[in-house]
């Protein structure tokens, strides 16, 4: 991954050092050592650690995505050189919206209600909160949100919100992925012949971003807040109507790769399936 940047710039990997977290722990998981150190020397934070499972408990994504959100905060406020810290959200925090604005919305309940509870530990209690939201991921980066706008009179914070991020487009490599979560684990699952069907309208738009584009579009953010506008703090980072494709030529394109170019090795099953738009069909 990066190569290219040790080629053209060898020095360039000596500006890193690398520190231990865990954003699920209380003090982030950091040595007190470490924390000093970024209290003194950050001058950027990026917040894109988080759990993306759909099916986590309530508890368990609110202490990934809500809770170590607010800890991160309370650690920018002691970072003394801090420019901005951006946290990447999700266009999909809001899925009732039929239209997401760049603007911020309040959650289905109030965090810090949630986060109380969260802290009693009762199990049941906790997923009450989850009510009518249709997963514990997009709920608890919603609550996060929430977080972030109350802090946007004190701190220099900026909310994005990538949709489904796919392999790298262009930087520093084309195709380049290192995970199996999101649409990868569908077209993977169906290029090995596991998954066999899919619920779901085929026509329905299948908004892609390339991980590249989610960086560069971070990286865009902060300078437009540092250099042009401080009142653009919410940006949605989502493909345009220039590259709209619906889940059905996502899948044929699939296919077509995996017939014809990359086959892959391990195949349970001839690899096919398709788009059911009944569930009786589908089951």
């Amino acid at each position: 991954l990066f190569d290219k940047l040790k080629a053209e710039n060898p020095k360039s990997m000596r500006k890193c050092r690398i520190i231990s977290g865990d954003v699920s722990q209380d003090d982030l998981g950091l040595s007190p050592e470490d924390r000093l150190l970024l209290q003194d020397e950050v001058n950027f934070i990026y917040h894109s650690a988080a759990s993306t499972r759909f099916d986590d408990s309530v508890k368990t994504a609110v202490c990934f995505n809500t809770r170590s959100t607010k800890l991160l905060l309370d650690l920018a406020h002691q970072c003394k050189n801090l420019k901005v810290f951006v946290h990447l959200s999700t266009a999909y925090a809001f899925p009732k919206e039929k239209v997401l604005y760049e603007k911020a919305y309040k959650p289905s309940v109030d965090v810090h209600h949630v986060l109380a509870v969260i802290n009693r530990g009762r199990e049941e209690e906790c997923e009450a909160l989850l009510g009518d939201s249709p997963n514990t991921y997009t709920f608890s980066k919603a609550l996060a949100e929430q977080l972030v706008v109350e802090q946007m009179d004190t701190l220099p914070v900026i909310i994005t919100r990538p949709s489904v991020v796919c392999p790298t487009f262009k930087e520093p490599l084309p195709g380049w992925v290192n995970n199996l979560q999101g649409p990868m684990g569908l077209l993977v699952g169906a290029g090995k012949g596991i998954i066999r069907s899919m619920y779901m309208k085929s026509d329905c738009h299948a908004d892609f971003v390339p991980a590249d584009g989610v960086i560069n579009g971070n990286l865009v953010a902060t300078w437009n807040y540092l250099t042009m506008s401080k009142n653009e703090r919410i940006l949605n980072l989502t493909s345009s109507s220039e590259f709209n494709f619906s889940w059905e030529e996502i899948i044929e394109m699939g296919k077509d790769i995996i017939y014809n170019d990359v086959p892959f090795n391990g195949v349970v099953w001839y690899p096919g399936g398709s788009i059911k738009k009944s569930r009786f069909v589908h089951n």
